[in-house]
């Protein structure tokens, strides 16, 4: 089921053990909303972050980075459900919206 897509994820497991993991170090900007992150929990769940983060590309040294063609809430929500604090309802519609962008950026969870 859904859930197990984020809730048995190591991403939450770590964050809700050790909040200290999750420090936000980069901010990513979709249509104007800011989502404070931090960058190795993000890197560590996808191979798309860590080469934006950590491929040596412009972006690696920005305090703020533009991400394109990414609805901020479906963002949002799934930000949310890799930390195991999400609380919408998971529906067929939002499930697929969902799994695009996390196919779309490679999240290993």
């Amino acid at each position: 089921t859904f859930s197990i897509f984020y809730s048995c994820s190591s991403f939450a497991r770590r964050s809700i053990i050790d909040p200290e993991s999750s420090i936000p170090d980069v901010i990513l900007v979709l249509e104007g909303q800011k989502f404070s992150v931090n960058k190795q929990e993000l890197s560590a769940q996808s191979s798309y972050f860590n080469c934006l983060f950590f491929g040596g590309y412009k972006e690696s040294n920005q305090g703020e980075i533009e991400i394109k063609e990414t609805d901020p809430e479906d963002f949002h929500e799934l930000l949310k459900m890799m930390y195991g604090v999400s609380t919408k309802r998971i529906t067929v519609e939002n499930a697929i919206r969902y799994l695009k962008m996390a196919d779309m950026f490679d999240l290993q969870i």
